[in-house]
């Protein structure tokens, strides 16, 4: 082998191994692609669309809801969490802290089940 400065070429490429500058990264990845479940995409009907806007005016903050709705990636998921308002100005449903768009809301469940660190609710 040709050498370099010193350096066989072998061991300068020792020199080069990959580390993870972002330890825990792709750890926290996965458990939020965990979180978000892909659905395949359904049809809302209109009849299904008043049943949702007539939902929407019942949620009560603090209620447990779990909503199916189109991403911008164009997939669909769904996200389980303490419903806390409607942001009128955006137009958009408000999970906790994320905000998820009234016009991408294809299902809502009510009084469903909520699991918190293996802890039912």
């Amino acid at each position: 082998m040709g050498s370099n400065n010193g350096y066989v070429v072998t061991s300068r490429a020792k020199i080069f191994q990959p580390f993870d500058a972002l330890t825990g990264l792709k750890e926290a990845i996965l458990k939020k692609e965990m979180e978000l479940h892909i659905v395949p995409p359904p049809e809302l009907s209109e009849e299904k669309a008043e049943e949702l806007n007539l939902l929407m005016k019942e949620l009560r903050p603090g209620a447990i809801i779990k909503v199916t709705y189109r991403a911008k990636d164009g997939q669909y998921y769904e996200k389980t969490g303490a419903f806390s308002g409607i942001d009128e100005y955006k137009r958009a449903l408000k999970i906790v802290k994320d905000k998820i768009y009234i016009n991408d809301v294809i299902n809502i469940e009510t009084d469903v089940d909520f699991e918190l660190n293996g802890v039912g609710f």
